[in-house]
């Protein structure tokens, strides 16, 4: 087998989301690290051919007998990732190419639990877990439990039994429902949306009991966050300021910006995307062209990140601590 191929799954199975997703190597409701494998039985030797989207296409060195090549697929991977034997077991596909794995061992278990992003939780139980500078991800659900949005916020610590939040927000997001709010997608056209402002919050006050959060600093996969007592530096030189745009100055903009020095938002770039493939779709006329074109500006919008990352002249002059 390649080293790179062995590099790639060892590192997969470290860094793998906490997110219950389709992928190779996720984790399950009970946080148990799961690999999904396509094993074809019958080969010369132990192969991991292809890690694809969505499994592990391996060959095994074994006789097409379930029993048997069950146990050569387990020991296969025990060897890969420096396992004991009951560190690693199947849980399904005893009977079929399609197999689960689940690894329980403490070397990973560690690894996940400094995971970039963690599980939804409530607020009572996230604030045992968050650090000065954690990027704080809101859920925001209809009355009848359909997410929406998300909101966020960034975490600056704790004083006086108060759990700080600093967020933009034009108030109406420190609630416990729908009802409004400066991170929903009706609000950056006009309305409450521009009077939002940058302001200090208790989590408990953003949450309510049923409301989940989470920590969500996954673009640390791709850029270095600055310092702790940085990003609260600059968010607290932030609060009092107001103004709100979907599109370039929402929530998620100014919890990113404080985090990495770079202002995007997921949210503002599917939402450009969309509404640019639905304006191309209404002059061409073609359901196929509008995708595509809604595709195209995604795409587009994701190097236009990469540049100002790389050249943050805007951010410096416009963003930085001393914009007052």
């Amino acid at each position: 087998m390649k080293k790179n191929v062995k590099d790639k799954l060892s590192k997969d199975v470290q860094v793998s989301s906490t997110k219950i997703e389709s992928g190779p190597v996720t984790l399950d409701s009970d946080g148990n690290i799961v690999i999904k494998i396509h094993a074809t039985p019958g080969a010369k030797k132990n192969t991991i051919l292809d890690i694809d989207k969505e499994e592990i296409r391996t060959q095994i060195s074994c006789p097409p007998v379930d029993g048997k090549a069950n146990t050569e697929l387990l020991s296969f991977f025990q060897n890969i990732l420096n396992l004991k034997k009951s560190e690693i077991f199947l849980r399904k596909g005893l009977k079929s190419r399609n197999k689960i794995l689940v690894v329980n061992c403490p070397k990973y278990n560690f690894i996940m639990a400094q995971e970039k992003v963690s599980p939804w939780m409530s607020s009572k139980e996230l604030v045992e877990k968050l650090k000065i500078g954690d990027l704080v991800e809101f859920e925001r659900t209809s009355k009848i439990g359909i997410k929406l949005y998300s909101h966020w916020g960034v975490y600056i610590g704790t004083k006086n039994g108060m759990y700080g939040i600093c967020h933009l927000t034009n108030g109406e997001d420190v609630d416990k429902d729908l009802g409004g709010s400066s991170g929903s997608f009706t609000s950056g056209f006009g309305g409450q949306g521009g009077k939002a402002l940058v302001r200090l919050d208790d989590i408990f006050d953003i949450t309510s009991s049923d409301s989940k959060c989470r920590i969500n600093n996954s673009l640390d996969e791709y850029y270095d966050p600055l310092p702790g007592n940085v990003i609260c530096l600059r968010v607290k030189y932030r609060l009092g300021d107001y103004g709100y745009n979907l599109f370039y100055n929402n929530c998620e903009h100014f919890a990113k910006w404080a985090r990495y020095n770079l202002a995007t938002s997921m949210q503002a770039k599917i939402g450009k995307a969309i509404i640019y493939g639905v304006w191309v779709y209404g002059m061409s006329a073609c359901p196929i062209t509008g995708l595509t074109a809604g595709g195209l500006s995604y795409l587009g919008l994701e190097g236009y990140d990469v540049v100002r990352k790389l050249f943050p002249v805007e951010a410096c002059l416009k963003n930085w601590i001393g914009k007052k």
